[in-house]
């Protein structure tokens, strides 16, 4: 069962635009078992991934190698 938190707008441009309804929400947001697990398992990869990044010695030249890898590899 899928909860509604906001309408679709057509915009005088012709496209829609999507507003949500106002926070907080009037009733609490419910999730469906699978999505809660999911959001379970995201939070603990979350953890484990701020655990690890307390062992590095540099974060910001450990951030940067993946920084160029990328531009090297968006480049190509």
């Amino acid at each position: 069962m899928w909860q509604k938190i906001g309408n679709l707008v057509q915009q005088p441009t012709g496209y829609k635009a999507f507003i949500p309804f106002p926070f907080p929400l009037k009733e609490p947001l419910i999730l469906q078992d699978k999505l809660q697990a999911k959001h379970g398992e995201a939070m603990r990869m979350i953890g484990k991934l701020d655990g690890i990044s307390q062992l590095l010695p540099d974060k910001d030249f450990f951030l940067l190698m993946f920084v160029r890898k990328e531009a090297a590899s968006s480049s190509q």
